[in-house]
């Protein structure tokens, strides 16, 4: 972490639950709910144990089309 940073924000999008259709490495592992729930707790609570703020909020996308629809509800 940089010195003199206080506050972190987390904006977590649509696009950060790795959608996309222009993924191009179908290896790449593609996180579960509960993995991405962790890994987000563990940035908060090392940057807390730094004296840092963490704000986190949601940006929910403009128009989702079915297929993307389906697969965000699993």
């Amino acid at each position: 972490m940089r010195q003199g940073v206080t506050h972190v924000l987390m904006a977590l999008g649509i696009n950060d639950l790795n959608l996309s259709e222009s993924k191009t490495d179908k290896e790449s592992h593609i996180p579960t709910p509960e993995e991405f729930r962790k890994a987000c707790q563990k940035m908060k609570s090392e940057s807390e144990d730094r004296g840092i703020k963490v704000l986190a909020f949601s940006i929910y996308p403009g128009a989702v089309d079915e297929k993307r629809e389906k697969v965000r509800q699993g």
